[in-house]
């Protein structure tokens, strides 16, 4: 009977210094994350919102956008008729002379254009003087900038009734880059004198008249060429418009 007991306190003894038991790990169970919604059906061309009125160009006290002009590396007293490439046009004659270039329109809905032929440049400040003695409402005076034989450019056109617009031409083709809008702070037809400004640096371009800036546009392509200037005979009245005091600076804009 001793060696029942005694057998049966050993079984127990061995039980109770047994490894204890291994606890179950439950692993979070991970929430699934929601489905993407459907991508938006693209609309590949919006409606256009309507314009409501014309924009208008005022004065304000904007701050100066002609800062990093340098010095003055070219100056043109047109005096040397080489220097410039006259296109020839019916009813239209242009010459230089009396350090000026004179340009004239008899013909109605007409352009006579002249271009610079030893500049090719890329970033510059610009100035030049336009006097128009006649013309009158929608006729029109101005510049061409980064000029490449006359079929790639940005063209400043100011009328004689006071608006101003730019326009590109892309392989003699031309659109319109920013609409025609007024001028109200200077007389833009005779017998008023128009300095006309311009910035090329880089992409961009900036237009001013009489030292007031007007706007700027961009072009990662067209980023090079020459100046030139023209005219344009919207009526039946003769155009009549003289350019001087062309120049040009060094800009550093970094």
């Amino acid at each position: 009977m001793r060696k029942v007991w005694f057998f049966i306190f050993f079984l127990l003894s061995i039980s109770a210094c047994g490894p204890a038991p291994t606890p179950t790990v439950v692993l979070p169970t991970s929430t699934p994350e929601p489905s993407p919604a459907p991508t938006s059906t693209i609309i590949w061309f919006p409606a256009t919102a309507t314009a409501t009125e014309m924009p208008e160009i005022s004065i304000s006290p904007t701050p100066d956008l002609r800062t990093g002009i340098g010095d003055i590396f070219y100056e043109d007293t047109f005096d040397n008729p080489e220097d410039w490439e006259i296109f020839p046009v019916e009813g239209g004659s242009s010459e230089i002379s009396n350090n000026h270039l004179s340009m004239v329109l008899s013909s109605q809905n007409q352009y006579a254009y002249a271009s610079h032929n030893n500049l090719f440049i890329y970033d510059f400040y610009g100035e030049i003087t336009a006097k128009p003695n006649l013309c009158e409402g929608t006729d029109e005076y101005g510049v061409i900038l980064r000029a490449v034989q006359l079929r790639d450019f940005y063209r400043l056109a100011i009328s004689c009734g006071g608006t101003v617009k730019v326009s590109r031409s892309s392989e003699g083709n031309l659109f319109s880059v920013i609409p025609s809008m007024p001028v109200n702070f200077h007389q833009t037809g005779p017998p008023g004198t128009v300095k006309i400004g311009f910035l090329a640096n880089g992409t961009e371009i900036r237009f001013f008249i009489n030292d007031q800036f007007l706007f700027s546009v961009q072009d990662i392509v067209l980023r090079s060429g020459t100046i030139g200037t023209f005219i344009h005979s919207q009526g039946g009245s003769t155009v009549s418009v003289n350019f001087s005091d062309f120049a040009l600076w060094e800009i550093d804009l970094e």
